[in-house]
């Protein structure tokens, strides 16, 4: 009797408390989620302010440039790399200010990898046209009905036209860089996207010696310096602390055999990942003669013999 006197009480105890599981459960999610929010809205801030001092405007957001008014002290306003088919740049008005240079706007080609620590950089001047792929080109951008307008500091107005050198390594980086013509993006992308580390060792024993050789010698001329009147010069401090963070630790983990199952895309170690992109991305295209650069053509050498090395 008592028990069935207690049922009651039971059934009522037990819906209580389900409901107070769920509770806690949908608190605990709410609280789960409170430090990863804070992290992205800290680093959505950053990016936001970042943008805001460089005055850049990074190509993820890319898709149309339309109707700014842009006033800075810079002669490159408008910079933007690797853009395809489907921009549009339009009805923008750069504003000449006194005392700066005159804005311009201008396309520059698409980089693979960074010149991390003097290892090079890939830009793709052309690209080829595969079967079966859509077609990816440096197409003529839309300037739209309106055009862009420069602005003098008298106030007068005239056409602004896009400098677009899309088709040729810029000056400042060419001292560090190779051009790759009849790019295939596809079979690259494929490739890099697809590819464990131990199938690339496998395809290009060649450049998996060559990434330890240049991870080893940076690791080490950033630690201890270089001889006096190398062509390179001596390491800079940012150097120094990429040589401590990224290079060394990136060394060991090659060295440890532990990338063996890991896509080259998933790899974390940047060092290793933006070396090996750029190897993978030299075997898709075409490198273009290089320049005569006189005195820099040693220092050139120095940087890309890593990435050429057959």
């Amino acid at each position: 009797n008592t028990i069935d006197e207690l049922a009651s009480n039971f059934v009522e105890n037990f819906k209580a408390t389900k409901a107070l599981i769920f509770e806690f459960r949908l608190f605990e999610s709410i609280l789960k989620s409170i430090n990863p929010l804070s992290v992205i809205n800290l680093v959505q801030r950053e990016v936001e302010a970042i943008k805001g001092e460089k005055n850049i405007l990074p190509i993820s957001e890319f898709n149309a440039l339309i109707n700014n008014e842009i006033k800075t002290l810079g002669s490159h306003t408008i910079s933007i790399a690797g853009l395809l088919t489907g921009g549009v740049i339009s009805g923008n008005r750069l504003h000449k200010v006194e005392g700066g240079e005159t804005p311009q706007i201008r396309l520059y080609p698409a980089r693979i990898g960074g010149n991390m620590a003097e290892d090079g950089v890939v830009t793709i001047l052309s690209f080829a046209k595969e079967k079966g792929c859509d077609v990816v080109e440096y197409a003529e951008v839309d300037t739209g009905s309106e055009g862009n307008i420069l602005t003098m500091e008298d106030g007068s107005s005239s056409p602004l036209e896009i400098t677009d050198l899309r088709h040729e390594i810029p000056t400042n980086i060419q001292h560090m860089s190779i051009g790759l013509t009849d790019f295939n993006y596809n079979a690259y992308l494929e490739e890099f996207s697809m590819t464990r580390y131990s199938e690339y060792v496998e395809s290009d024993p060649v450049g998996a010696n060559q990434l330890q050789a240049w991870l080893r010698l940076r690791s080490e001329e950033y630690s201890n310096g270089r001889p006096e009147g190398h062509q390179l010069g001596q390491p800079s401090s940012e150097q120094q602390h990429i040589g401590r963070n990224d290079l060394t630790p990136a060394l060991g983990i090659l060295r440890s055999g532990g990338l063996s199952d890991i896509y080259i895309s998933e790899i974390r170690q940047t060092a290793i990942r933006s070396f090996v992109m750029k190897r993978i991305a030299i075997k898709h295209g075409k490198i273009a003669p290089l320049k005569d650069l006189g005195s820099d053509n040693e220092r050139r050498e120095l940087i890309l013999r890593f990435l050429l090395t057959k």
